[in-house]
């Protein structure tokens, strides 16, 4: 075994570690050693030179990541305590590809004083998203989904680091199987058969109509059945409102959006907007307890 010292091109050779080469390596083996001491999630992506040059250099090795040097990740100046905001909404999606196509595929923003690092690069996406010794999923305050986190619902607005989210992925494939299909396939059938004579109604009309609102009911009534077992009564009439359950979580998904985009100052306020989010959640939180109290067991 030999010792070599090796450092990220872009950062200075002072930084240089340290490590043990094993004796005959190959270029694969000797990228993982170094992706595993320099945390680099994928190995293939070191790129070195030969194993002989790096066996006879006398000098620290630089490594490049994607065959570039190492590098602050790349983004607008800001202005001082509103950071980015204005460069980035009201039209976040237009703003946004504005500024891929200026600083790349990885860019970095601040709004409020909360950093935002973001990607349109699928490959990036997906080291990011995998749950890794390099990655996991915590809704930090600097999340947008931060004002309605809850650990307990294990998927969806809960850290996926914790045991309530290893939990609900336990019974989550076995609830898709086709077993558990078949025990509720009558309920969907059900639930789509009430819904024709709405359609009928409308069609007898004449008129044009909106299809998005009744395939929002269509969809929710299932789930409000299937889930919590709740009549949501949607198609008892072509004009039935949505549930209060339905609308409180439309609502909190619409308040949750504009308060992060305030930054994190905003949602302690407790008036306005902030205060309408909270109650909205403490009213779910009634509504799922009635349904968990009305329940039956069934074998």
């Amino acid at each position: 075994m030999s010792t070599k010292q090796f450092y990220l091109l872009g950062e200075s050779p002072s930084t240089a570690r340290e490590i043990e080469i094993p004796s005959q390596p190959d270029l694969e083996g000797l990228q993982q050693l170094i992706a595993s001491h320099f945390a680099i999630v994928e190995a293939r992506d070191t790129f070195l030179t030969t194993v002989a040059d790096v066996l006879s250099s006398e000098e620290p090795v630089a490594i490049t990541i994607d065959g570039k040097a190492v590098r602050e990740v790349p983004g607008p100046k800001g202005y001082p305590y509103v950071g980015n905001y204005f460069e980035i909404f009201p039209d976040h999606l237009g703003n946004h590809q504005r500024l891929f196509d200026t600083y790349g595929p990885l860019i970095k923003t601040t709004n409020f004083g909360s950093t935002v690092y973001s990607t349109n690069d699928p490959k990036l996406s997906n080291i990011v998203f995998s749950e890794s010794d390099f990655f996991t999923k915590i809704i930090t305050k600097d999340h947008p989904l931060y004002p309605i986190k809850n650990t307990e619902a294990g998927i969806f607005l809960g850290d996926t680091d914790t045991e309530e989210w290893r939990t609900a992925h336990k019974f989550l494939p076995p609830a898709l199987g086709p077993k558990a299909v078949r025990h509720y396939a009558p309920t969907m059938q059900k639930t789509v058969e009430d819904s024709f004579k709405v359609f009928d109604e409308l069609d007898e009309r004449g008129e044009a109509w909106n299809v998005y609102p009744y395939m929002l009911k269509l969809g929710s009534q299932a789930v409000g059945k299937l889930v919590l077992g709740m009549d949501f009564q949607h198609f008892t009439s072509p004009d039935a409102p949505p549930h209060e359950m339905v609308m409180n979580i439309a609502e909190s998904l619409e308040l949750n959006k504009k308060i992060t985009a305030m930054g994190s100052w905003y949602a302690k306020l407790p008036f306005g907007d902030p205060k309408r989010l909270a109650n909205i959640k403490l009213r779910i939180e009634e509504l799922l307890t009635e349904s968990v109290n009305k329940a039956t067991v069934t074998i």
